[in-house]
């Protein structure tokens, strides 16, 4: 059954693109109807009260980490019509956040990269925020090749120093297609205000996460090096190995699961999976005061966690526990907090699949909760981890399309199914 959850993800990352909303409101982008205007035809209206403050300050939410030396685009895909005119004697309709990205802003061959990925996306008009503090020229000569030499529809772009409060962006390229009639002041130049106010970061605020310094900073956060209770208990090497050993391949609870069907075997995994979380809540708050004694009271926990995501089995359980606790209630990144810190934290600790594994489960939990750049960044890593880890691979790919949400109906449909299977 789990090759079949595969199989239902291959058809996912291989069928033809869709995005979800991200974490903008984009109501104010029109992909015009109109046929009697050229330009309305070539490249989208945008409203004239749009005000690129908004989509500045939330670039480090799309990415997890504030860019430096960067060319970050996001492209917008149409949604549905509005009901209203687009002034040019059309329709409009709204355009949603789709793909984000980011390249090194003197990278050749990283915006060549980028280019064919967005290309290849049904965008109907890019923005591009160029960060740099050496001048606009490095920035200007990047955001001429993405349009002019390889065909990205960059309608406009801006530039700024550092993305972060006090910060003035000034526009740096508007395409000469672009549907409107007179430059609006604030697409020119403006400032940037307190950028953990913007709606982007509400998620993050809620979860009690904010975006980190670095994309260096985003990925370091999952090692163990990142945590001050790992160094003490990363001194019982003895007793990791022993969990290593005992859990490579999962293969005591593969054989319990093999002999009894896994309708019966979820409300002790639910039990075990709670709770090992309950055993391990506040540890997220109370690491850096624990001596190598305090980690003794958690090793149970992790011992219990380590065991349910060392066996692919019992992870696609815990992710059928997860689902139907959700079910459809809207998403509560507080309530879920206490999952994604054991989770992350057996990550810092374990080996082999179960690591990949625990940031498998730690990245569901992070889409649910809006945290898509994290779940991203937890991918990759999971990846790094084991490269022929199967479901890591093809979420990452999933992720990588922007399908995040088609990824977690995929899943849940995957799990249900093995789950709800008839004997």
């Amino acid at each position: 059954m789990r090759c079949f959850i595969h199989r239902m993800l291959l058809l996912l990352v291989h069928a033809g693109c869709t995005f979800d909303n991200g974490a903008m409101e984009n109501a104010q982008f029109y992909k015009s109807s109109a046929q009697g205007d050229p330009s309305a035809a070539t490249m989208p209206l945008i409203s004239d009260s749009f005000d690129p403050y908004e989509f500045i300050s939330s670039v480090p939410s799309l990415l997890g980490f504030y860019p430096a030396e960067s060319v970050v685009l996001a492209g917008f895909v149409e949604s549905s019509p509005t009901g209203h005119s687009d002034g040019y004697g059309g329709t409009a309709s709204t355009a949603v956040l789709g793909p984000v990205g980011r390249v090194d802003i003197d990278d050749a061959a990283g915006l060549r990269e980028i280019a064919e990925a967005f290309s290849s996306q049904p965008c109907i008009l890019v923005l591009a925020v160029v960060v740099s503090e050496f001048g606009d020229s490095e920035g200007a000569r990047a955001v001429e090749a993405l349009e002019g030499l390889y065909g990205v529809p960059i309608a406009l772009a801006w530039t700024i120093e550092r993305i972060e409060p006090g910060q003035t962006y000034r526009l740096l390229h508007m395409n000469r297609n672009l549907a409107v009639r007179q430059t609006p002041a604030q697409w020119r130049g403006g400032g940037l205000g307190g950028t953990l106010h913007t709606k982007a970061l509400h998620r993050y605020a809620a979860a009690g996460v904010v975006p980190e310094l670095s994309r260096e900073d985003l990925y370091a956060s999952f090692e163990p090096e990142a945590a001050a209770i790992v160094p003490p208990v990363l001194e019982h090497e003895q007793r990791l190995d022993r969990l290593e050993a005992d859990f490579a391949t999962g293969r005591d609870l593969d054989a319990v699961l093999s002999a009894s069907s896994p309708r019966e075997l979820v409300p002790d995994v639910a039990r075990e999976f709670h709770e090992a979380v309950n055993g391990l809540d506040g540890l997220a708050q109370t690491e850096a005061r624990l001596s190598g004694t305090h980690c003794q009271a958690y090793w149970n926990s992790w011992e219990r966690l380590w065991k349910l995501c060392a066996s692919d089995h019992s992870r696609d359980l815990v992710f059928y526990e997860l689902f139907c606790e959700w079910g459809d209630d809207v998403a509560d990144p507080v309530s879920d907090a206490p999952y994604r810190d054991a989770l992350l934290a057996l990550s810092r600790i374990a080996r082999g699949s179960a690591r990949s594994n625990a940031l498998c489960v730690f990245a569901v939990v992070c889409i649910h909760d809006g945290l898509v750049p994290l779940a991203t960044a937890a991918l990759r890593v999971a990846y790094d981890n084991d490269p022929e880890h199967t479901l890591s691979r093809l979420m990452l790919t999933a992720m990588n399309q922007g399908k995040s949400s088609e990824l977690m109906d995929t899943l849940r449909r995957g799990v249900a199914s093995y789950v709800e299977a008839p004997e």
